[in-house]
């Protein structure tokens, strides 16, 4: 890999090469650490949709590019759904919610 961020791009990779290599001597369980990413992933998703809504909705941002209104309210449609659904993922992850036992 070449230019101005081929430094940075090894950087990130060594670092997490480290990481991934602390977290298995440290005996830390892989699936309590799958457990844990799902969990993230479970918040970042929801939060993530409704930036991207809002930035493809904005003429200030995309100009003459922003989306229209169907495919907004189809955006926002998406958002609130994977919003509901990740909040009962949790819930559920965190026995606060009945489910599989």
């Amino acid at each position: 890999m070449r230019g101005p961020l081929a430094s940075a791009f090894y950087a990130v990779l060594a670092t997490g090469a480290v990481l991934g290599s602390l977290l298995a001597l440290a005996g830390i369980s892989p699936i309590r650490l799958l457990f844990i990413a799902s969990i993230i992933a479970g918040v970042a998703a929801p939060i993530g949709l409704v930036l991207l809504v809002l930035v493809a909705g904005s003429t200030q941002l995309m100009q003459h590019y922003a989306a229209g209104r169907p495919l907004l309210t189809a955006g926002w449609m998406v958002a609130a759904l994977v919003s509901t659904v990740s909040i009962v993922y949790l819930a559920q992850q965190l026995h606060l919610l009945g489910g599989q036992r």
